[in-house]
């Protein structure tokens, strides 16, 4: 009778530290599942920051060649009858961007249809004489458009809940002659 009891009792304490072992495994589990979980929404939030960079980036690049194809074809239409030309081609350089507080508010809206890409500013940076040549120069002009991942209002101003900001800056080279007869 004594070792059928001590084997209930034996058989009773193996049974508890079972249980402990797969407490201890369930609880070990959870927290790797809740680990994964919370890496995985990490990537997610890395994941849309970085879409929002991409598409802010996109728009202000559509912004910059929109502005840059019709300024451009404004100052060639000009160059070519300078005589009848009225147009300001550009206000000429001034400062860096973080010197002068309106800068943007002087920009142009760069749309296409009613899709409002971002706001686009040209600046006039001087001329430079051909090398090796007295009859012609090259002006050059820097356009630099702003934009986000949303698209602009209608005023030019961003989307209040845009969170990606973006400028893009290229550089318009126009050969003119240097009498001012017309473009290279």
């Amino acid at each position: 009778m004594r070792k059928f009891t001590n084997t209930i009792r034996t058989q009773t304490g193996a049974a508890f530290v079972l249980l402990l072992m797969v407490v201890v495994v369930i609880m070990a589990t959870t927290m790797i599942t809740l680990a994964t979980v919370n890496e995985s929404n990490l990537q997610i939030m890395i994941a849309r920051n970085i879409a929002d960079k991409q598409t802010a980036l996109r728009n202000a690049d559509a912004a910059a060649g929109l502005e840059e194809q019709s300024w451009a074809g404004q100052v060639r239409t000009c160059f070519e009858n300078i005589a009848d030309c009225t147009l300001d081609f550009a206000p000429p350089y001034l400062g860096e961007h973080d010197v002068l507080s309106d800068y943007w508010s002087n920009g142009s809206l760069s749309s296409n249809g009613a899709m409002h890409y971002g706001t686009s500013v040209v600046e006039y940076m001087g001329k430079r004489p051909v090398v090796g040549d007295t009859e012609r120069v090259i002006h050059f002009y820097r356009v630099s458009a702003r934009a986000s991942e949303l698209p602009m209002q209608a005023s030019g101003q961003m989307a209040t809940d845009a969170k990606a900001p973006t400028v893009v800056q290229t550089m318009v080279r126009i050969c003119a002659r240097a009498d001012g007869s017309g473009l290279c």
